[in-house]
């Protein structure tokens, strides 16, 4: 089974270098503070993203119509 991981992770500026890099590269993006805070604190670059946070970061990269 393939698990998603967590390539790049920051705040503040670190955080605005990394979506002006996606921009540049026009990759998708979502914006959900909630959810991105709990997972900026749950998660470490190169780790697949903790299984109680892939439903919701599913749902927000596909989200149910």
């Amino acid at each position: 089974m393939r698990v998603t991981m967590v390539v790049a992770r920051g705040a503040d500026l670190v955080g605005l270098k990394i979506r002006a890099i996606a921009e540049a590269h026009d990759l998708p993006m979502a914006e959900d503070k909630p959810f991105a805070r709990p997972l900026y604190s749950a998660t470490e670059i190169e780790r697949p993203i903790p299984a109680e946070f892939t439903r919701a970061g599913a749902e927000i990269v596909h989200p149910i119509q």
